[in-house]
């Protein structure tokens, strides 16, 4: 990752009370910030750019999205299909058939704050922490997630699928600046924004049944309408094929998914991506599953970083990512309610993460099969 220092330009400035050069930095930041990232950027460093903060933060939300499966909870042509919440299963829902899903996630981040065993910070993303004089004391960076899905089965071995995510972003921060003299001005940000996210389409062939074992290709793509400004969105199409696997043991069901996803603006952003569930019913009306979704980064990668005016450096730049490995684990339960409704609980529970550490997400949402 890159970082940049102050950069004098035309004569120096004659000594002054400390309270006439923090009004001369002020005075020279933009009018207003566009963007939700922006203002995240300008709390950090003021009128420099460099690190860009506000990238780095909606980056790192953007990494850890996962769409939602075609068919959680109990599915439209057996009550003894239970689906989970990530995990793809082999089995398509069926020709002229119907399932429309909705969910609510919270998902809170703290940085990570990675130490060497003298106590010096280390890792790729040390700047969240701290930059120069600037010490964050507290930040809170919390996203409430709203998805919609509809599945459809176009033929017995056919399903498409759409996903439409909608965040609403909060982001909180309080911090210390250390000026020449040792004068300590604290300062603190507030702000939220709400924006749609990244549109994902699938398609589902279920291809064979080899043994007991049914196999089914898929293909998902991203789509970029969601804005990493807002913190919505990774703002690059990818397009992930990959392979699912289920196989049943009585009341109990195996899923396993293997893809690639694939980055179209840079190949170093792909991943490869791995989905292990089990489901289990319970009851005719209660099942549960659960999951591990795990993300391999395939190298480090770059974002071009546009520096608006008045700011320095004044050029724009490359910012480098390091390679990413993330897991998450699902916890769920799912009821049949009545007639078309199924509803489930879930929790969500981080395993490996780079940057940020994701709370446990608590996730609800209902569904409806046709």
């Amino acid at each position: 990752m890159r970082s940049f220092s102050p950069r004098r330009k035309g004569a120096v400035l004659p000594p002054a009370p400390s309270l006439a050069v923090v009004l001369c930095l002020v005075g020279a930041l933009p009018v207003a910030a566009a963007s939700l990232r922006e203002k995240v950027d300008r709390f950090y460093a003021g009128p420099f750019h460099a690190p860009p903060q506000g990238l780095m933060l909606a980056e790192l939300v953007a990494t850890t999205v996962l769409p939602a499966a075609s068919a959680p909870g109990f599915g439209p042509q057996s009550d003894a299909l239970v689906g989970p919440l990530v995990t793809e299963p082999a089995a398509t829902i069926g020709a002229g058939h119907l399932v429309v899903s909705a969910r609510y996630e919270d998902i809170a981040w703290t940085p990570e704050v990675e130490r060497d065993r003298l106590g010096n910070l280390r890792g790729p993303f040390v700047s969240l922490a701290t930059e120069g004089r600037f010490n964050i004391d507290v930040l809170t960076l919390r996203q409430q997630r709203y998805t919609v899905s509809a599945a459809y089965g176009i033929r017995d071995d056919l399903d498409l699928e759409l996903d439409l995510p909608i965040v609403d972003t909060h982001f909180a921060a309080r911090g210390r600046a250390f000026s020449d003299d040792g004068t300590v001005a604290g300062r603190s940000l507030h702000t939220s924004d709400s924006a749609a996210g990244d549109l994902v389409l699938r398609g589902k062939w279920g291809m064979a049944e080899v043994g007991k074992t049914e196999l089914a290709a898929m293909l998902t793509m991203s789509l970029p309408t969601g804005r990493i400004d807002d913190f919505a969105g990774r703002e690059t199409f990818t397009l992930e094929p990959s392979l699912v696997s289920s196989r049943s043991f009585g009341r109990l069901r195996v899923d396993l998914d293997v893809g690639i996803e694939a980055n179209a603006s840079d190949v170093g952003a792909s991943r490869g991506r791995y989905r292990l569930a089990a489901s289990v019913v319970i009851f005719d009306w209660l099942g549960a599953s659960g999951e591990i979704d795990a993300r391999t980064g395939v190298s480090a990668y770059k974002r071009r970083v546009e520096v608006p005016p008045n700011f320095d450096p004044s050029q724009d730049y490359d910012v480098t990512f390091p390679r990413m490995d993330l897991a998450d684990a699902f916890l769920a339960l799912h009821a049949h309610v009545a007639g078309p409704l199924r509803v489930f609980v879930a929790g969500r529970i981080p395993i490996a993460w780079a940057g940020l550490v994701p709370n446990a997400v608590p996730v609800v949402g209902l569904t409806a099969a046709f």
